[in-house]
């Protein structure tokens, strides 16, 4: 079964894809949410809020605000193992370079691309946020379209504060 959810804005596009194509038709089905924390949701909102009150529009603040607005919330310890949450550290595939990358999901004061921190207000933060391994993404970049695959969920921290 192939799962998609597309979130679409000009300039702003994610995406996220789960499964196989049955005899070499793709069924797609509407993905209604990502799937995030409560504590997630409330630092997210208070810095998409802190952003608005300086005055900061951008495509990122309004694509995040959506996601949150629109996702599957969960209680900390209740989140799935294999979803990415702020802080997971996630392995990914760039599907057109073929290269793996390993990135920390971070706040945009925190992210350096130097030490593997990628902020959650990139497009690609954005696209990853919420979806699980296994899953694809899609992400609108500067740059262009950039597919990934999330190869695997190295680090959670709701997983490792249940242990």
């Amino acid at each position: 079964m192939n799962t998609t959810l597309h979130v679409v804005r000009p300039f702003a596009v994610a995406s996220v894809v789960r499964g196989e194509a049955k005899a070499g038709t793709p069924r797609q089905q509407v993905l209604p949410r990502s799937r995030i924390t409560t504590e997630d949701r409330d630092r997210l909102r208070l810095l998409i809020q802190a952003r608005r009150s300086k005055n900061e529009v951008r495509d990122s603040l309004w694509l995040l605000d959506r996601k949150l607005s629109e996702a599957l919330v969960f209680q900390p310890e209740h989140i799935p193992g294999d979803v990415i949450t702020l802080y997971s550290r996630v392995c990914i595939i760039n599907k057109v370079l073929r290269e793996v990358f390993t990135f920390t999901l971070v706040f945009p004061g925190e992210a350096s691309l130097d030490e593997g921190k990628l902020s959650v207000l990139s497009p690609i933060g954005i696209a990853l946020f919420g979806a699980a391994e296994g899953e694809s993404v899609v992400a609108q970049t500067p740059g262009g379209r950039v597919g990934l695959s999330i190869r695997e969920l190295v680090y959670q921290p709701e997983s490792a504060d249940r242990r």
